[in-house]
């Protein structure tokens, strides 16, 4: 084995596997790449012939890890402010995993906001339409009645009787959106 190549044994396979740096290893079950870390200061000729060890994570077990380390704070009882904190060996993977955190609770936020702003437009819409129809089946009834009775001038104790009537069907449409809604 050269000091570019690594060999891969895998536990449950008696096959080896010759790879370099950065070539993908694929098999059934896994997918993986190892790379150099050309940061380190080590003499890669010194770790041929080494055994190293990783172990695949349990999806489950690594999220409730997760869930285990994270601290979240509500500095004031009147604040929408959370604080999030956690710990691990890794600063880059706790930034991602509290970045990617935030988005999906962001993203989920939005989403509910959207749902909540949806349902009432669709209220409204079928309030409106049901007074619409109602003004439409009024209207329709009083032109009826005017045919059928002949009104053409009804006087003024006439169209306060009218704008009263008016004033009551409104109140009740009213009460009835508040009982709806």
């Amino acid at each position: 084995v050269s000091a570019d190549e690594i060999v891969i044994k895998l536990d449950n396979d008696k096959s080896e596997k010759r790879l370099k740096f950065g070539e993908q290893f694929k098999s059934e079950h896994l997918s993986f790449t190892i790379k150099k870390n050309e940061e380190l200061t080590i003499d890669y000729h010194t770790l041929v012939g080494n055994k190293y060890y990783f172990f695949k994570n349990n999806f489950t077990s690594l999220v409730k890890q997760y869930q285990n380390k994270l601290n979240v704070d509500l500095r004031s009882p009147n604040s929408s402010i959370l604080w999030l904190w956690t710990d691990g060996p890794v600063p880059e993977r706790i930034v991602d995993y509290l970045n990617k955190l935030i988005e999906v609770y962001l993203k989920k936020n939005l989403a509910d906001k959207n749902r909540v702003v949806m349902n009432t437009i669709e209220f409204i819409d079928s309030q409106l339409e049901a007074v619409i129809d109602s003004l439409a089946d009024t209207e329709d009834r009083l032109q009826f009645y005017k045919q059928n009775n002949k009104i053409l001038d009804i006087g003024q104790d006439g169209e306060a009787l009218i704008a009263e009537l008016d004033k009551l069907y409104q109140e009740k449409k009213l009460l009835e959106i508040k009982l709806a809604f």
